[in-house]
């Protein structure tokens, strides 16, 4: 179904953050879309404009792919936008989507800091530049999706999963943006559309990302 289908994974650790990211989606005024959130719902937390997926043992062992897997399984819309609990959507970023058209099958959208440098948006690892930020006109065979989001459509999950034992610190976005590789599925750079990662400690120079604080 055309559409867009926002799909946040949370621990339930992050109430206020997670709200901030549901009504910058909500202000987005987007004409067909949903939310969904999976794992565990924060204690007090009331957001009946998103459906709740639990998972609560598989949030509370860090097993991020399996959460995005649910997410991308109960999807009712044809594009895909799985997030992190602590992004938030710039106010053009529906608009940026649009620019960009319907010309890809995984594509990474412009990702920053709150102090306005890059956090891992456009990034590769694994090859003869090691683990860097690259510009955003540039490819690379090493390419990867950061975690924190990832924008596709909802075909690409049929052909390609996360894994569902893989979480904090295992690299589960490298393992499925290889096999997105391995499967011929193309990744692109959609340099119009924002997103901002809600966490100050994090800024960036030249081409790393690192914390400050």
């Amino acid at each position: 179904m055309n559409g867009y289908t926002f799909g946040i994974i949370t621990n339930g650790k992050r109430a206020e953050k997670l709200s901030n990211e549901v009504g910058s989606i909500l202000r987005l005024n987007i004409p067909k879309f949903e939310i969904l959130v999976c794992g565990i719902m924060p204690s007090l937390c009331l957001m009946p404009s998103v459906q709740f997926i639990e998972a609560r043992e598989a949030a509370a062992e860090g097993r991020l792919g399996y959460l995005r897997n649910q997410l991308a399984k109960f999807a009712n819309y044809d594009h895909l936008i799985i997030a992190d609990d602590d992004m938030l959507f710039a106010p053009d970023f529906y608009q940026g989507l649009l620019k960009f058209g319907e010309d890809y099958e995984v594509q990474c959208c412009r990702l920053l800091n709150p102090d306005g440098t890059r956090n891992w948006d456009w990034v590769t690892k694994g090859g003869k530049r090691g683990h860097c930020l690259i510009e955003y006109w540039e490819d690379d065979p090493y390419i990867y999706v950061s975690g924190g989001r990832i924008i596709m459509k909802r075909f690409v999950f049929d052909k390609v999963q996360w894994n569902d034992q893989l979480g904090f610190n295992q690299e589960e976005d490298i393992d499925f943006s290889q096999r997105l590789h391995e499967a011929g599925i193309s990744i692109k750079m959609n340099p119009y559309a924002v997103m901002i990662h809600d966490d100050p400690s994090y800024t960036s120079k030249l081409h790393t990302v690192y914390k400050v604080i």
